[in-house]
This record gives structure tokens, C-alpha cells and sequence, in this order.
């Protein structure tokens, strides 16, 4: 995974290699979900628990595109590959991943449920804070005048802390090595550029 998000920095910021290094970002969000998984305490929840995370956050995205609740107006663009009604199939994907390493790291630092809900639904929100301007330049996603409003972050935070008591509920003891260095590779992936 860091070296995955590495040589998207290395390859995203070189002229020469951006346009293909960006065109591989729905893949890379693939195998680190897919490492992510491989890494998780395995069990019948989890599989009900990914499909409902990634059915809700999809149809989340669906929804925001088509009627500019509960994001805002915003479109994608074609960067993310395959989409359906007018989403890229990877929204579920990111959704699940996120929620998973966020719910994950949440459950390393605090013993309270209401507090891991709540750290990991802000630190999805800080995350997407960080990655929104990127996203913007990447032609992952636009935004009328490319301002993200408010709405946008709420929603986020509305979602996130959705899935988080959903993930406390049936995972609040997992454990997960992967979760810390997939953040912290999104995280440096998204300021490095």
C-alpha cells in the first residue's frame, strides 16, 4: 500500500506519467481495499457488513449526483473508470475501504464506542477535506466554481458516523495492521500533491 500511494505521488506530479499514473487510481483503490481486506479478521459480518457499505455508500454517491442532496451539485468526470448512473463503481469501493481503516484505527485508540464512532466519522471528513481540491485537479469529481460547500462535509460526516456505529456494532474489536498505513498512505498521497 505505501508503495502503491509512492509511486502514484512520483507518477501523478511527473508531466510524463500523469495522465496514465491518474487513469490507474480506480485500481489502486481496488488492491488497497482488497489488502485491506486480506488483513481483517475474517467473518460473516464483515462480508455483510462490505456489501452494506458499499451498496449505501454508492447509492449515497447516486443519489448526490441526481438530485444534489445530500453533497451538493457535483458530477464526475471519467478518471475513475466504469460507472453506473453516472457514479463510478469505485465510490463503493472508497467508501468501504475508508470506513473499514478509519473504524479500525478508531478501535487502537479508544475503548469508548460513541468516541471511536465519532473520531473515525471526523477523521473520514478531515480526509476528504484534504483529498476534495486534489480530486478537483485529478478531474476525479467537479464542483460548480470548484467551491466545495458546506453541505458537502455534513453529509460526509452524517454518512461516515452512519457506517461507524454500524462497524462498532459488529467489528468493535477488530484489529487491522493494514488500516494505519493505508491513512497514512492516502493522507501522503493527497498532500504530496
Amino acid at each position: 500500500i505505501i508503495f502503491l500511494h509512492l509511486v502514484g505521488v512520483v507518477g501523478t506530479l511527473l508531466p510524463v506519467t500523469r495522465e496514465l499514473t491518474v487513469s490507474l487510481t480506480s485500481v489502486n483503490l481496488i488492491i488497497s481495499l482488497f489488502i485491506l481486506l486480506a488483513h481483517h479478521p475474517s467473518s460473516r459480518r464483515l462480508i455483510y457488513y462490505s456489501l452494506i457499505v458499499f451498496t449505501a455508500g454508492y447509492l449515497i454517491e447516486v443519489l448526490g449526483v441526481a438530485t444534489k442532496f445530500p453533497f451538493g451539485e457535483y458530477y464526475y468526470g471519467e478518471t475513475l473508470g466504469l460507472s453506473l448512473w453516472n457514479v463510478p463503481l469505485v465510490m463503493g469501493v472508497n467508501w468501504l475501504m475508508l470506513t473499514l481503516a478509519f473504524g479500525v484505527l478508531s478501535n487502537y485508540i479508544f475503548v469508548q464506542r460513541w468516541l471511536k464512532v465519532l473520531a473515525a466519522g471526523f477523521g473520514m471528513v478531515l480526509l476528504d477535506g484534504l483529498i476534495e481540491p486534489i480530486a478537483i485537479r485529478l478531474e476525479y469529481w467537479y464542483w460548480p466554481n470548484q467551491e466545495v460547500p458546506i453541505q458537502n462535509y455534513v453529509a460526509w460526516l452524517i454518512a461516515a458516523v452512519v457506517f461507524q456505529m454500524l462497524f462498532q456494532q459488529w467489528h468493535a474489536k477488530d484489529k487491522n495492521p493494514i488500516a494505519i498505513y493505508l491513512i497514512i498512505s492516502q493522507i501522503t498521497y493527497f498532500a504530496g500533491i
